[in-house]
């Protein structure tokens, strides 16, 4: 441990095909931003791989904050500051706040909330994973059960969120969004084509070319 801060992130399944590119992007981010960069395990014995995400609150024990990013997230502005919130709230990105999401979360250690958040007593291991209660219906739970003020880290308009209903199409303005979050693309066997669309993007090839490209790519795999 070098920096009082960390960034975190989970390889687990199909992130293995991505896993260098994106971490390559993350280091980047933490050496611009000062932060120690830690990749954990999925843990052993159980299918309910989101929930390894809640190991990193025992990082709070080591750092004065952490931050969680998903393995499929790609920080497109190296110079936002993704921390901004981490103060007096544990911080989410969210659609709305009542419900939130778990793929960019952080906590400050100087909140209390290690005792109630830290994976000792949450159990992950022992947890039911469900499609209706995952961990973020988890952390929405106990975020609300013990009062705990949540905040959207990012404005969710500087993210852009694939999806399956936009058939993971990219926006013409893509180079506006501070991230981009391939949310799905694990479920269609698309993971392995994100480097392939990053590189296409940073070599200014046209999003309506990249678009037809992934509609073709979905097709196939179909």
């Amino acid at each position: 441990m070098k920096n009082s801060q960390c960034l975190v992130t989970l390889c687990y399944n199909d992130f293995n095909t991505i896993k260098d590119y994106m971490i390559k992007r993350l280091k980047q981010y933490c050496y611009k931003h000062k932060y120690d960069f830690i990749c954990l395990d999925a843990i052993n014995n159980t299918e309910a791989y989101p929930f390894s995400k809640l190991q990193c609150f025992n990082l709070l024990s080591q750092y004065s904050n952490f931050l969680f990013i998903d393995m499929d997230i790609y920080i497109s502005n190296i110079d936002l500051m993704l921390n901004t919130n981490i103060n007096n709230t544990l911080s989410f990105m969210a659609k709305h706040i009542e419900y939130v999401r778990s793929c960019i979360f952080g906590c400050n250690n100087s909140l209390g909330y290690y005792d109630i958040l830290n994976t000792n007593s949450i159990k992950c291991e022992t947890l039911n994973y469900k499609n209706d209660y995952d961990e973020e219906a988890y952390l929405t739970d106990v975020t609300i059960q013990h009062n705990i003020k949540r905040n959207i880290i990012v404005p969710y308009n500087k993210c852009y969120e694939t999806d399956i209903k936009t058939l993971f199409m990219l926006p013409n303005n893509i180079e506006l969004y501070d991230i981009l979050y391939f949310d799905g693309y694990n479920y269609h066997h698309m993971l392995q084509y994100i480097p392939q669309i990053l590189n296409d993007i940073n070599n200014n090839v046209s999003i309506n070319k990249i678009n037809q490209k992934i509609c073709q790519l979905l097709m196939v795999k179909k």
